[in-house]
């Protein structure tokens, strides 16, 4: 993951940082990262042959990780200096919690639903797997979010 949370950063940082008209791009990037991820880990919950495996889960880790240190900065950079400390935590607090205690339950309840065991460890180990795309969407949708708010934003400095 290393890798991918320093290409994401860097990327950040060169298309503009986290706030701002930055954070236009720092959402595309997101979107981009998001998809490649989304992309690889749908074929993830298709594969069964090892070497394919390694490879397929090594990059939708690195995708994966190339949004991290990008969604952290854009929800540092949407808060005051004052609670950016206290948003910090409170982000990593819900990632924790909705993300990767989330999966292992969600997981489970699907495997439970499965009289035949194999079967039903297939499905549930799949379920991780499609949070991608929805964060995919939700990018996007703040990604159109911003650009919205950045448009009237300039309408409104040009009719002053």
């Amino acid at each position: 993951m290393v890798p991918g949370i320093i290409l994401g950063s860097t990327l950040g940082d060169y298309f503009g940082g986290y706030e701002g008209k930055g954070m236009k791009n720092a959402l595309a990037l997101c979107v981009m990262f998001g998809a490649l991820a989304s992309i690889f880990s749908i074929s993830l919950s298709f594969v069964f042959e090892p070497k394919l495996f390694v490879l397929l889960l090594w990059l939708f880790f690195f995708c994966g990780a190339g949004t991290m240190p990008i969604s952290n900065g854009i929800i540092l950079g949407c808060v005051p200096k004052l609670t950016q400390n206290s948003a910090s935590a409170l982000f990593f607090v819900f990632e924790n919690l909705i993300g990767y205690a989330m999966a292992p339950f969600l997981s489970t309840a699907v495997i439970d639903l499965y009289e035949n065991k194999r079967e039903g460890m297939i499905h549930g180990y799949r379920i991780p797997l499609y949070a991608g795309p929805v964060l995919t969407l939700l990018f996007l949708f703040a990604r159109f979010i911003v650009q919205k708010h950045l448009r009237r934003m300039s309408k409104e400095r040009k009719k002053a």
